[in-house]
């Protein structure tokens, strides 16, 4: 049997748990952003399935180049912060996300395929 401070801290911590998920449910985050879902779609289309190709975290790939390249060590965000920089020079308009630049390129090499 538990003991009145031991149920004390477990309701306390399920509280602030249950305070913390309601929260983040009332906000919008990046995976509801239509940048996102539009980005995740054209890579469907074009590409494939995100989880086979970029494994379980896909959906880092396709937050904005900002919030990406924060969660990566100092020596990738810089070859991120390079492809990036290529992505602009090459497109007219930079692409928001790595995958969207990936989606982008394929389309550049390969055609859209929607059409053929």
């Amino acid at each position: 049997m538990m003991s009145p401070s031991k149920i004390k801290a477990l309701r306390k911590r399920v509280k602030a748990s249950n305070d913390a998920r309601a929260l983040a449910a009332g906000k919008p985050t990046w995976l509801t952003h239509e940048r996102f879902t539009e980005a995740v779609k054209a890579f469907k289309a074009q590409i494939g399935d995100p989880l086979a190709h970029f494994g379980p975290d896909f959906e880092s790939f396709f937050l904005p180049w900002s919030a990406m390249i924060a969660g990566y060590p100092e020596d990738m965000r810089a070859d991120f912060e390079r492809h990036r920089a290529e992505d602009a020079r090459e497109f007219a308009i930079p692409s928001w996300s790595f995958a969207e630049m990936i989606t982008r390129q394929h389309i550049a090499d390969h055609g859209d395929g929607l059409n053929s």
